[in-house]
This record gives C-alpha cells, structure tokens and sequence, in this order.
C-alpha cells in the first residue's frame, strides 16, 4: 500500500503568511524606488532649467522677468520634434530669435528628457504637476524662485483638503525650514 504525504493546515498557513509578508515588504520597497526616481527626476529638470536660466542671463544680462509665479509653458516643432519657444510670464522666447534669443537657454536642455516633461503645453514634474518660475524670485531674492508642487501636489505646508494652487512667498517661512515635499532650485534638502 502507498502512503500519500500531504501538507497539513498550519503548515499551509504559514507558508502563505510568509509568501504575503514578503510581497508586502518587495511592494514597499518598489513604491519607494519609484518615488525617489520620480523626486531625482523632477531635481534634474529643475537643475536643467536653472542652467539654462544661467546662460541666458551670461548672454543677455538679465533673467526673464516674471513679477508673479507662473506656469513655464513650451512647445516643440512638429516636424523635427525639437524645442521650438519657452514662455515665462508674457514673453515668449525662441530658439533663434535674434531679439533676446533663448539659444543659451536651449543649449543647457536634453531635448528628449525635457519633452517627457511637457504637457498641455506646460513643463510639469514627474507626478503632472506644473513647474512655477517668478524672477525676482520671493524666496530667493538675489535670483529667481524655480518650484515643482512634489509628490503631493501642493505647494510648501498646507491642509491635507487644501486644493492646489500657485506658491506665494508666505508658502514658505525661511530656506532652512522646508516640512514639504517640494523641489526648488532654492531649496536646500
């Protein structure tokens, strides 16, 4: 006569326990990856626009001038899919204009990486949300203030029912005191 083995309940019980604990724990892990890919993401095209910003003043001396917090807006040619203008406030700026051109600005951008960055018509973060600049900046009062929302989609410390809206300078205290998740190119994390 043949002996069957078979697995008892508790031994089946704990081997499933083990399995859950394990995809909870890989499950955490992977959410974090992604959200730190997501932030370093979003700090290289702030740095990419900050350089960019920075060249452009070499070339003409002066930032763009936006008296409030605007949304960055871009278009790219549709036929070479390559950047075409970029608007801070009212002013638009494009690639090889002689009047103020933005080709100082343009020569800082990887093309393909800031593209992934546009939508609507508008330069956001890796989580949707809009890119602001004003200059002369509120926070950042020798140059210009450069601000993504973060994972949470609102600016500097607010109420968790507070809907999204554009930063003011009394969004934040001081540059030592961030208890936010957003990124600037003032901000030091």
């Amino acid at each position: 006569m043949k002996r069957y083995f078979s697995f008892t309940l508790v031994e089946i019980l704990v081997v499933t326990a083990l399995v859950s604990l394990l995809a909870v724990i890989g499950f955490a892990g992977y959410s974090y990856a992604m959200d730190a890919s997501k932030r370093a993401a979003t700090e290289s095209l702030i740095q990419q626009i900050t350089a960019g910003l920075e060249n452009f003043k070499i070339k003409n001396g002066y930032y763009p001038v936006s008296n409030t917090y605007t949304v960055i807006q871009a278009t790219f040619n549709t036929s070479d899919g390559m950047l075409e203008t970029v608007t801070f406030d009212a002013k638009q700026y494009k690639k090889g204009a002689k009047d103020g051109g933005f080709d100082a600005f343009f020569k800082n951008l990887d093309q393909e990486k800031f593209k992934k960055n546009i939508s609507g018509g508008q330069v956001v973060d890796s989580w949707g949300g809009a890119v602001y600049y004003k200059y002369p900046g509120a926070v950042n009062t020798a140059g210009f203030d450069l601000i993504s929302p973060g994972e949470d989609g609102k600016f500097g410390v607010t109420p968790a029912n507070t809907p999204a809206a554009a930063p003011t300078a009394a969004t934040y205290k001081s540059n030592d005191e961030w208890a936010c998740d957003d990124i600037a190119n003032f901000m030091n994390k």
